[in-house]
């Protein structure tokens, strides 16, 4: 009976031992998953600059702000890498000249046709359909419950989602005429536009792909609208990391030490990380009473990816 219980006891003691190694191995290849999703992305993107001088995204920023809530960044990058936008005014598939139309109308004008999605983008002026630039396994697209996405005539069309957590991909195109890191709308100007994503982040009930949790973005998230630094704190997430005097969302052209704009790229992609919330205030410290990204030497608590491709 003895030599079963010190047995018993040596095993618990390796498990104590090994269970955190097993999570934490867990954690690190999810998460070298995801990156290595994101960088698949940027990929995508750069081809798809090649063929059309311009990075992907049917609607432009400013349209795509203005018919927020019926259509998402995610949605706007994923069409057009993929295909394929129908016009409901004509048989003929509508992709714009040049990666994106600078109209508001034009939204009441488009219809993605759900079947032909991963069909590849239609150019008009080669009269060519291109293969597409970016194939989703089956894991990495699909619609999703819980958002306000697409709460018009776009709720059934699907969205690019983190292969570790199953939530939506925070994307943007970034707006090169922005003068702060990051904004609410289009009157403030910013790289960023928080209403390109603010469907996922203000989700207060998003539902995982298998249905099997429901996340609470907009309680758990430091960059939902309900905490007042969310502008500051997803700045400081898609800042150069060679910044350190960044202290202010609002700064008029911000600028890191060697002088490079904090926002770097032409493009911004976020995964939530394998607890599926996009900058989880618990990550930031256990009982989340600390709302505020103050530094670069905060961002390495999250366990979010974040990849910034092409140049403006």
């Amino acid at each position: 009976m003895v030599e079963m219980m010190v047995v018993v006891v040596i095993i618990l003691l390796l498990a104590a031992v090994l269970l955190p190694s097993l999570r934490n191995a867990r954690v690190r290849a999810m998460k070298t998953a995801s990156q290595a999703q994101l960088r698949g992305l940027t990929s995508a993107c750069e081809n798809y600059y090649a063929a059309f001088n311009a990075y992907p995204g049917f609607l432009a920023n400013s349209d795509l702000v203005t018919v927020k809530n019926d259509f998402t960044m995610n949605q706007n990058i994923m069409i057009s890498l993929m295909g394929l936008v129908n016009s409901n005014a004509s048989s003929t598939p509508a992709t714009p000249e040049h990666g994106h139309p600078n109209n508001p109308e034009i939204f009441s004008s488009i219809k993605v046709d759900i079947s032909k999605i991963g069909s590849g983008p239609y150019d008009r002026i080669t009269a060519k359909t291109h293969a597409p630039f970016y194939s989703a396994k089956a894991d990495e697209l699909t619609v999703i419950e819980g958002t306000a996405a697409g709460s018009d005539d776009n709720d059934d069309i699907p969205h690019l989602v983190d292969v570790s957590s199953g939530m939506p991909l925070l994307m943007w195109r970034v707006n090169t005429g922005g003068d702060h890191p990051v904004s609410n709308n289009l009157s403030e100007d910013g790289y960023l536009y928080m209403d390109a994503v603010s469907d996922y982040v203000e989700a207060s009930a998003m539902k995982k792909v298998d249905e099997s949790e429901i996340y609470n973005q907009a309680d758990e998230s430091l960059i939902t609208s309900s905490n007042s630094k969310h502008l500051t704190n997803l700045a400081w997430a898609v800042i150069d990391p060679r910044s350190s005097n960044l202290t202010n969302s609002t700064e008029a052209t911000p600028k890191n030490n060697e002088g490079n704009d904090v926002v770097n790229g032409a493009y911004v992609f976020i995964s939530p990380g394998v607890d599926g919330i996009y900058f989880s205030k618990f990550d930031l410290n256990e009982d989340g009473s600390d709302e505020t990204i103050d530094d670069k030497d905060d961002l390495s608590l999250f366990d979010d990816v974040v990849e910034i491709g092409g140049s403006r």
